[in-house]
């Protein structure tokens, strides 16, 4: 699973409320659901610090979850907006083709 979130969504906020679970807790569920080990957690500072990239593996069949969270795009806090800015050179699009070109529909 592969998500992007930025930390100041007022659509679907990050901490969550009433109607929503926050981005934490649906990410806590993706690791349980795919048996991957919190313990697998890498995380990493990109653009500045503008984004936090979580990436954790060794879930069954090889799955892996990977959550960035936009804390800045353009000098304004990450909203609900697709977030247009490139992560260290490649854009958001990219990223996640990549990810998700690491696995076949049969997986």
């Amino acid at each position: 699973m592969i998500h992007f979130h930025g930390i100041a969504d007022d659509v679907l906020p990050y901490n969550g409320n009433e109607d929503y679970q926050s981005v934490q807790s649906t990410i806590h569920s993706s690791l349980f659901h795919n048996h991957i080990p919190d313990t697998s957690l890498v995380t990493t500072e990109l653009n500045g610090g503008d984004v936090t990239r979580e990436f954790y593996t060794g879930g069954s069949e090889n799955t892996s979850v990977v959550l960035y969270t936009i804390h800045s795009e353009y000098g304004k806090p990450g909203g609900h907006v697709w977030f247009t800015d490139d992560i260290e050179g490649s854009s958001p699009n990219k990223i996640m083709w990549d990810f998700l070109s690491a696995y076949s529909q049969n997986d």
